[in-house]
């Protein structure tokens, strides 16, 4: 996303990964991912995927996150 131009969406819709602690999530698996950052590590990937959104997409960011026991404290945070 760093190489996107500003405001060079109408709208962007994501899911990203919840933090769950395994790299297999209802047997689908990420690629390059293993979705076990400690909850610093987490809030800091989810502010700068959060920064990019805003900055490239002109209009509407729909961002789905839940709340789960692995990401608790960075998604409060």
């Amino acid at each position: 996303m760093p190489t996107l131009e500003d405001d060079c969406a109408d709208i962007c819709i994501t899911s990203p990964p919840y933090n769950i602690g395994s790299s297999e999530v209802s047997g689908w698996k990420y690629k390059g991912y293993g979705d076990q950052l400690s909850q610093e590590d987490y809030f800091q990937f989810l502010d700068q995927v959060l920064c990019e959104l805003i900055r490239t997409t002109k209009h509407y960011v729909f961002f789905n996150i839940q709340v789960l026991s692995g990401n608790k404290r960075a998604i409060f945070k």
